[in-house]
C-alpha cells in the first residue's frame, strides 16, 4: 500500500465523567500531544448533534478522522458513554476511503460495549491498544484487516478493507 495514504496513528478518546475529554489510548504514544487534543477536542468529542457522523478535522499538522459515539444508559456515570476512535493522517492525505472503515470499527466497538461492556469494563478495555495496533498495522500493510476483538467474546471479529487508492481523489 502506498505510504502517501497511510495511517500515522490511531487514538481512542472518551468523555471521562470527572476529567472531561481525554485520550485514553494512542498508537504510537504521544502522536497527539495534550495541547493539540485540548485545542481540538470540541470537534472530536462534539455536541450530540454530531454523534454518529463522519468527522474530519484538518488542523495543527494533522488530519483526524473519527466517528463519535454516544451510548445512553443509566449504568454509566452521567448516564452516557461517549467515545471516538480516530485515525490520524498527514494533513494532505485523502481520507475518504477510510470513512467506512472508521464507521464500521466504531459500530463494532458499540456492539461489543452493548453486548459485554467491552469499553466500560476496566479489564476488557485493556485490550484496546492491541486492537488499535493490529488495525493500524494490517491496514497500512495490507489495506485490510481481520482482527479478533476479545478473548472473552470468541466469535466476534472486525473485518474491513481499504479500496485501492485512487490518485484522483478530491478531498
Amino acid at each position: 500500500m502506498s505510504t502517501a495514504n497511510q495511517i500515522k496513528g490511531i487514538f481512542f478518546c472518551e468523555f471521562h465523567p470527572t476529567q472531561g475529554p481525554i485520550i485514553a489510548y494512542q498508537i504510537p504514544e504521544d502522536l497527539i500531544k495534550k495541547e493539540t487534543f485540548d485545542a481540538l477536542h470540541i470537534y472530536i468529542i462534539p455536541k450530540k448533534e454530531l454523534f454518529e457522523r463522519d468527522i474530519t478535522v484538518n488542523a495543527l499538522g494533522h488530519k483526524i478522522l473519527g466517528y463519535p459515539v454516544h451510548i445512553d444508559s443509566p449504568k454509566y456515570a452521567r448516564n452516557a458513554l461517549i467515545f471516538n476512535l480516530c485515525f490520524v493522517f498527514d494533513q494532505q492525505t485523502c481520507t475518504t476511503d477510510y470513512e467506512p472503515v472508521v464507521k464500521k470499527l466504531s459500530a463494532y466497538l458499540t456492539q461489543l460495549e452493548l453486548e459485554s461492556g467491552y469499553l466500560s469494563n476496566e479489564e476488557s478495555r485493556k485490550e484496546i491498544p492491541k486492537l488499535m495496533q493490529d488495525v493500524l498495522q494490517a491496514l497500512n500493510t495490507h489495506g485490510m484487516c481481520h482482527v479478533p476483538m476479545s478473548k472473552q467474546i470468541n466469535h466476534n471479529t472486525f473485518e474491513s478493507h481499504i479500496p485501492d487508492y485512487n490518485a484522483s481523489c478530491s478531498c
